[in-house]
């Protein structure tokens, strides 16, 4: 009755979630199915388009798959990003310097930031530059970077220090511990 009265399902999720959740295991699938495929604006837009299919806000569903067509700022963070002039510039830089190298954690977190910071699309970056890190690790064969809640602030706060030129190696620890995680939580399996 919740669920239909008021978009939520029980607890504090709402219809949205669950929609995001269920695309969530659709991009999961397709990046199987496209193993070692060469990363692309392609990939990225189909990506976010897959994630954002079928979303309740009609802004989502309008803007899901294509490149942010207004300026984006971050909250709580200065942090000048790609403007929508410069994305596709931006993204096609950021993918010739990286598809020819052989990724390992650090180049991760390296693309990982310069992503993030790019900000391409509207919204649905930080899902979509998780499923990338995903792409290259099984592409790589880099241990699954899966970084948990409880490492959230630690991530973000490396995360900024690395797009503000500060360092990477923040951002590699905490890619590093969250291997690290993951691992012991197979291993209990």
């Amino acid at each position: 009755m919740e669920l239909t009265k008021e978009n939520r399902v029980i607890g504090s999720h709402k219809l949205n979630d669950i929609i995001e959740t269920a695309n969530s295991i659709e991009v999961f699938d397709f990046i199987a199915k496209i193993y070692n495929e060469k990363l692309s604006e392609k990939l990225f837009k189909e990506f976010h388009g897959i994630l954002l299919n079928n979303s309740l806000s009609i802004f989502d569903c309008k803007l899901a798959g294509t490149y942010r067509p207004m300026l984006a700022r971050l909250s709580k963070v200065e942090l000048e990003l790609s403007s929508p002039e410069t994305i596709h510039f931006d993204m096609e830089l950021l993918l010739q310097e990286y598809n020819e190298v052989k990724m390992d954690t650090r180049k991760i977190a390296e693309f990982h930031s310069k992503f993030e910071k790019i900000h391409p699309f509207h919204d649905g970056n930080g899902r979509v530059g998780r499923f990338i890190i995903l792409k290259q690790c099984l592409d790589n064969n880099v241990d699954l970077i899966v970084v948990h809640s409880e490492y959230e602030k630690e991530y973000k706060d490396a995360l900024y220090i690395a797009q503000t030129g500060n360092g990477i190696d923040a951002l590699v620890n905490i890619f590093e511990k969250s291997q690290r995680r993951f691992e012991k939580t197979i291993r209990k399996c």
